[in-house]
């Protein structure tokens, strides 16, 4: 499997304890001192991806956040691209209830040369609506500075229906919704295909674990636009790697446009 260039467009890298989201932290022995290391070992050339962690509230239902606390985790995404300088592409937060600095942050990142939005992970944030008026008000502004969107699409209260809205309405923002899961939401990745040709699917999460997902996909949608990712430190890397590079009914160039070229058009790098 190491023959192949990877971008991992879906992980979370983190600095503080408290963002690292891996469940078994103390058995892994991870920190993020290890983390580019450990990773590169594997074949992975580059990383995207937010900092995340739950904001305060009951996780999947509404609640209230500073913007205190979400600029916290956009600035540790900074920090980490000081840290791992071109191995990473930092991935930063918007917040539907604070419209005015979502906006000011989509400035700032496109200042400082980020082009990433997301992974957005709305059920730790406080929120689950995709198509509110003040979210397509932020995500306006994105498109006006050509960012990539990245979102959590999957499980739970989620409010597919939001998502299949913003893809819709945003047809000329590169979109990436992650983890097909299961047969209802794969369905709805696969509906926003023909509303958008700027739309994408990175197969992270358990829809993986499902033979033959990923050749249903490329039979579907073409191999253009599926791009690898792991979820890491959530879920284990070799084994994401794995699944694409040792999936015999995927060609060799299948698997390569979906491991490395597919997301190094995408960011254009």
């Amino acid at each position: 499997m190491f023959k192949y260039k990877i971008i991992d467009f879906h992980t979370h890298p983190f600095i503080k304890d408290e963002t690292n989201i891996c469940r078994y932290i103390e058995k892994s022995k991870m920190n993020a001192a290890n983390v580019k290391k450990d990773l590169q070992s594997l074949g992975i050339e580059k990383i995207c991806g937010s900092v995340v962690k739950a904001l305060g509230g009951p996780v999947g239902e509404i609640f209230d956040v500073e913007w205190s606390a979400v600029k916290e985790l956009n600035d540790e995404a900074l920090k980490l691209k000081e840290i791992y300088d071109d191995f990473y592409m930092p991935g930063f937060h918007i917040h539907p209830s604070h419209v005015k600095d979502s906006i000011l942050e989509i400035e700032r990142m496109h200042k400082a040369g980020v082009k990433i939005i997301g992974e957005l992970v709305a059920y730790m944030q406080g929120w689950n609506d995709y198509a509110s008026n003040n979210m397509f008000e932020i995500l306006e502004c994105a498109e006006h500075y050509g960012m990539i969107l990245s979102f959590h699409g999957a499980g739970g209260d989620f409010r597919l229906d939001s998502m299949d809205k913003m893809v819709k309405r945003f047809k000329n923002l590169k979109i990436v919704g992650a983890h097909p899961n299961s047969c209802e939401i794969l369905q709805h990745h696969l509906d926003r295909f023909e509303y958008s040709d700027n739309y994408y699917v990175d197969v992270s999460g358990g829809g993986m674990s499902a033979h033959g997902l990923v050749r249903y996909l490329i039979d579907k949608v073409g191999k253009e636009k599926i791009l690898f990712g792991s979820d890491f430190p959530t879920l284990n890397v070799g084994m994401f790697i794995g699944g694409i590079a040792n999936d015999f009914l995927l060609s060799e160039d299948e698997k390569e446009h979906i491991l490395y070229k597919n997301a190094k058009k995408l960011l254009q790098i």
